[in-house]
């Protein structure tokens, strides 16, 4: 996938990519890419996890446990088609439990964690 190519919206994307082997052969390879949810990237996008977030037990049958260093303002999970199925708000706290976890289907789902200074962490994780 080319990290410089912007995917407007949601769903399925066909990416086709070329490459030349080691004695020179043309390869061409298709691969399908799933955007599940998009965001805008700006200063208060974090790509690392500088706020020493963990997520556990993942997998999970019936709850996640969300710690981090920095407070926790708000939580949303999404799942492997990019819809919103839960959200937290106003938690101000460096750690939440979520219960609601139980009455998902098993699957993986991604938590996006919101923090007080308006910086994101991602992360995924297993509902068996």
């Amino acid at each position: 996938m080319d990290p410089l190519v912007c995917y407007e919206k949601q769903g399925t994307y066909l990416v086709t990519h070329s490459y030349k082997d080691t004695i020179g052969n043309t390869i061409t390879q298709n691969q399908y890419i799933v955007v599940l949810f998009l965001e805008e990237i700006n200063d208060n996008f974090s790509l690392n996890n500088f706020h020493n977030l963990k997520i556990y037990p993942n997998p999970t049958l019936s709850f996640i446990s969300v710690v981090s260093s920095d407070i926790i303002s708000d939580i949303y999970v999404y799942n492997q088609l990019g819809e919103m199925i839960l959200f937290k708000q106003q938690i101000n706290s460096l750690e939440y439990q979520i219960s609601e976890i139980m009455g998902l289907n098993s699957g993986t789902y991604i938590i996006k964690i919101v923090y007080k200074n308006g910086e994101n962490d991602f992360e995924k994780f297993i509902k068996m």
